[in-house]
């Protein structure tokens, strides 16, 4: 079933790939590698544990240049690459530009215009860009996507086993120094390319309390977008029994971005149910973009029943964002039948901003009375 491009995530990625001392386009299915032009290409077996050659190849390469291999991708509709747009919509793989500047984020989207993998089969290619002996960033694309290396050197492993790919990449999240920007920007590399394994059970622990909420928001994101079932049975749990309200509160945009059917029920629940006004808000914004009738009558629900004001009020800001034929008319109603003067004057405001002929006429209908 066709389903829209729902967000661009601009990761600032830095990527290449597998090439030719020249700028000829590797074979993709040749060993696993992906299409890479202008690098200096070097491909090396793993010999021994993943994470010993892979930190021994980091120590001995002083940069810039990448490291990159290929593993088994979760099953899904989804193609990550830099996209090529037109009228602001993705479509299609453009050539990703990792060390010209101008090629700085991907896509991650999924429609009939782009390869469908249910079945599995597919992969996904890491790259780590290496500057003195460390590593910089963690990105990761379709497999089918063509990368610019800039003339840098890149190393591909072959033989990587996926547990001990897993395994590198979680010593780049643990342990994480919330204050130091790059290692941040790694972590978010590094859970992103976790979740997009196919088995990658270690996302579902990183999501557990005990670990810092920056972090599990990052994992409950992925857990929506690539996991399937088995993320929206871990969502469901934080979503019930999380001790924290920060991570709480992220949870509806991880539903939101879930292709589950529970996944809107869910929300539903927190935007009811929740202990926390700030995540019964979020839910109700979130909500307001799946739409729907279901999203609808909990927003109206929220409206009329939540006990607390400010709740209320983010529940009229979630109909301002519904499409207009469903949202307007709510506002309307709301701005003159309910009892809460708070409440009417914030659907009045958000009537103002609208735009629209029915709010109009119904301000011109308040003021000639």
């Amino acid at each position: 079933m066709k389903r829209p491009l729902m967000f661009v995530l601009f990761f600032l990625l830095s990527l290449s790939h597998t090439a030719r001392s020249s700028a000829q386009t590797a074979n993709p299915s040749n060993g696993g590698q992906p299409r890479v032009v202008n690098a200096k290409l070097e491909t090396r077996a793993v010999q021994g544990p993943l994470e010993s050659d892979f930190r021994a190849l980091v120590a001995r390469t002083p940069g810039p240049a990448w490291i990159a291999y290929a593993v088994p991708e979760v099953p899904g509709d989804r193609t990550m690459c830099c996209g090529m747009y037109s009228d602001g919509m993705a479509y299609g793989c453009g050539r990703c530009r990792r060390e010209s500047g101008s090629d700085n984020g991907i896509s991650i989207s999924s429609s009939d215009s782009h390869r469908v993998n249910l079945e599995g089969g597919s992969r996904i290619s890491i790259l780590f860009r290496v500057r003195d002996s460390a590593v910089e960033r963690i990105r990761v694309f379709s497999e089918d996507c063509e990368l610019d290396a800039g003339g840098l050197p890149l190393t591909w492993l072959t033989g990587v086993r996926p547990a001990e790919s897993v395994a590198l990449l979680a010593g780049y999240v643990t342990g994480t120094n919330a204050d130091d920007r790059d290692a941040r920007r790694r972590m978010h590399g590094a859970i992103a390319a976790i979740a997009l394994h196919a088995d990658a059970g270690a996302l579902e622990s990183l999501a557990a309390p005990g670990h810092p909420d920056e972090l599990r928001k990052q994992v409950a994101f992925w857990l929506g977008e690539a996991r399937g079932k088995a993320g929206l049975a871990v969502l469901k749990t934080m979503a019930h029994s999380d001790p924290s309200d920060t991570v709480r509160a992220h949870v509806p945009f991880a539903l939101s971005v879930s292709r589950e059917p529970g996944a809107v029920d869910e929300m539903i629940r927190m935007a009811r149910e929740d202990s926390s006004a700030h995540v019964r808000g979020q839910a109700l914004f979130w909500l307001a973009q799946k739409a729907g009738k279901k999203a609808a009558g909990a927003i109206t629900d929220a409206i009329e029943n939540d006990p607390n004001t400010e709740v209320k009020k983010k529940a009229v800001f979630a109909l301002s964002q519904m499409p207009k034929d469903d949202g307007v008319p709510k506002l309307i109603e709301v701005a003159r039948n309910n009892r809460n003067p708070a409440v009417r004057k914030q659907a009045m405001f958000w009537l103002g901003q609208s735009n629209d002929p029915r709010a109009l006429q119904f301000f011109e209908e308040i003021l000639s009375h």
